[in-house]
């Protein structure tokens, strides 16, 4: 038996933006002490809805000090007190904000009215954030004391903006009739549930069928792995761009590599994004970009870090295996856009050797860009990292300290030189890091040379080699079934079964790679992070950069 339930919708009018407020109410006093700073964590409540729209942002409690205050839902601001001592010149506010609308998204602004004077300043880590269904996010005021003050009170509160019906809700619109009348089939077996049993499963088959396409998470250059919860079921298109390498000065190459790719996830997985450190004198070396040297010392014209994406499967991993170079973390990446090698000059007064005739120093596709050496000796150069093994550097015969060889997710270091040549800033450049490293810059006696540069990888692109699970020899072991000249897909699949179609890999260079070097294509530059493209035959400048972009789950 089918009989019809019919219900009323009133005044639905989706496509009018939302606008309200959200506050709590607080007060309290921060004691200084020498040994910590106090920190308030700042959960508070209050909900609004509209008809079946369940449409809200929630607030709902206070923890300070290890106790749980309840606020009640009709307060309407926050604000805290704090009196900083001599020995505790700052202090900290998290305000966790959670959207728990099934079908909208919200923009969330905070605002301070106290925003600084000459003994005091206010910083928060964002002001204005997209806050999507079913997620929470956390602001940090910090609080800055600059001079002697007490009881300085800050009022603050949120103002939110309803973005965007869902499909589903497209659905009823269109097909509703004039009197925003709704007709819903219930089927004998569902004769026990209730009128609100069956909007909850509406709303669930919202929730579902919410679009979101289109919506961007990007990751610049943190000194730290940064996590990727899956927000929805579905296709996500990922792009990679790795860091360039260092320059002693503002020459245009040593440029990072683009990767990307579709891939398939569950709101379930969970992924981390590393993003390479751009090369430096000051760099750490963050995600593989190999230390060259200044005469003899270490710590100088690093090579770029590599960019890179990776799945640890259904188990949390361990603070240890989140480092950078854990050989579990290495293993798990399933997506590497390589780091360009340390940019080379042979010592001399002018002896800066262009690059740009053979593409030296810049990060790879499936080989890395080799890098320059002193022109009177060819032969003392170092190579870029392959699918197989790491870059390798021929050093020049002297007595200082040797370049090293690019190895898994890491570049080489570069050789010493002369530490009394006056006027030379000898000793070689480091390695770009990538899949495998590039191998660092020759020894010399007074001159300089650059690192190479890194490989790149994409689970799913023809040409690229997967390991195998579980090695930890360098080089890796490959895949089983596969040898060092595969080039199907299958043997560049990640052995977490993880893997990209409609796989993109451009080097430092410009060039396209396929299964080979395709060369610079006219209709395929390189994308830039900052909109539009690199110019032809130029890769990506600067820190690493990660973008991913939901399609949708067609």
């Amino acid at each position: 038996m089918i009989r019809k339930l019919d219900y009323i919708i009133k005044n639905l009018d989706f496509k009018k933006k939302i606008f309200f407020s959200v506050f709590i109410v607080l007060s309290f006093m921060i004691m200084g002490y020498a040994t910590y700073s106090t920190s308030l964590f700042a959960t508070g409540g209050t909900e609004i809805t509209q008809d079946y729209e369940n449409f809200k942002v929630i607030i709902d409690k206070v923890i300070y000090d290890g106790y749980i205050n309840e606020i009640n839902n009709d307060n309407v601001s926050f604000s805290f007190t704090t009196n900083l001592s001599d020995d505790l010149t700052e202090s900290d506010v998290y305000v966790e904000l959670f959207n728990d609308s099934e079908q909208y998204d919200v923009n969330a602004t905070l605002l301070c009215d106290a925003v600084s004077d000459s003994t005091y300043s206010i910083t928060l880590d964002k002001s204005q954030f997209r806050l999507n269904a079913k997620t929470k996010d956390v602001v940090n005021i910090k609080l800055n004391k600059l001079g002697e003050f007490t009881n300085k009170t800050i009022n603050c509160q949120f103002t939110i903006e309803g973005l965007e019906k869902n499909e589903l809700a497209n659905d009823y619109t269109e097909d509703a009739p004039s009197s925003n009348e709704i007709l819903v089939e219930r089927s004998s077996d569902s004769d026990n549930k209730t009128l609100k049993e069956e909007l909850d499963e509406l709303r669930r088959m919202a929730k579902n069928r919410e679009t979101h396409i289109g919506d961007e998470f990007v990751f610049n250059y943190v000194n730290s792995a940064q996590r990727f919860n899956v927000p929805y079921d579905g296709n996500y298109k990922i792009e990679l761009w790795g860091a360039q390498g260092s320059s002693d000065d503002d020459y245009d190459y040593s440029f990072g590599g683009y990767t990307s790719g579709i891939i398939n996830l569950s709101k379930s997985d969970y992924v981390y994004i590393y993003t390479g450190e751009v090369g430096s004198n000051s760099s750490t070396g963050f995600n593989g970009g190999g230390s060259g040297k200044l005469n003899e010392t270490l710590g100088y014209r690093y090579g770029g870090g590599a960019t890179d994406i990776r799945y640890f499967g259904t188990s949390e991993p361990s603070l240890t295996n989140l480092n950078w170079d854990s050989d579990i973390g290495l293993n798990s990446r399933i997506m590497v856009a390589a780091g360009g090698g340390g940019g080379g000059k042979d010592g001399t007064a002018s002896g800066v050797i262009n690059p740009s005739s053979t593409n030296s120093a810049n990060a790879g596709g499936l080989i890395g860009s080799k890098g320059t050496t002193h022109p009177s000796y060819p032969d003392n150069y170092a190579t870029g990292g392959t699918q197989l093994s790491g870059g390798t550097v021929t050093n020049y015969s002297s007595s200082y300290s040797a370049g090293t060889n690019g190895s898994f997710g890491k570049g080489g270091v570069g050789g010493g030189a002369n530490t009394t040549s006056t006027g030379r800033k000898t000793g070689s450049y480091g390695g770009g890091a990538g899949y495998y490293g590039g191998a660092g810059g020759s020894r010399w006696a007074a001159a300089t040379s650059s690192g190479a540069g890194g490989s790149s990888y994409i689970s799913g692109h023809a040409g690229c080699l997967a390991i195998a699970q579980d090695s930890t020899s360098n080089p890796r072991n490959i895949k089983s079934g596969c040898s060092s000249t595969s080039t199907s897909v299958d043997c560049s699949k990640h052995y977490s079964g993880k893997y990209f179609t409609d796989t993109i890999m451009i080097d430092g260079s410009g060039h396209t790679w396929t299964t080979s070097d395709q060369g610079v294509l006219a209709d395929n530059l390189m994308p830039n992070p900052s909109g539009g493209t690199y110019d032809s035959g130029k890769g990506h400048s600067g820190n690493g950069y990660a973008k991913i972009t939901y399609l949708g789950n067609n």
